[in-house]
């Protein structure tokens, strides 16, 4: 949605800490309509899970998790070389 000045007022635009040439887009709220566009999506994906004994579950969000973790590392490793 655009507010005043054809400004969205879903995100806001920030400074970089790293690089005064960069300015970073960050969400504000959350977007309006989000849950009904996620609806069919979270509806396919717990119907896929409920073919899952609890055990495999238990791997399966051990592996998110720490595939989830990984990532972040990985984005932090890229953001601070970049600052080299």
């Amino acid at each position: 949605m655009q507010g005043a000045q054809g400004c969205r007022d879903d995100v806001r635009r920030a400074p970089s800490p790293d690089d005064r040439r960069k300015v970073i887009v960050e969400p504000v709220g959350k977007p309006a309509g989000l849950d009904r566009a996620m609806a069919p999506a979270r509806q396919r994906i717990g119907e896929l899970l409920a073919d899952y004994t609890p055990e495999q579950l238990a791997v399966l969000f051990d592996y998110f998790a720490r595939a989830s973790d990984a990532y972040q590392a990985a984005v932090e490793e890229l953001r601070t070389a970049g600052t080299d």
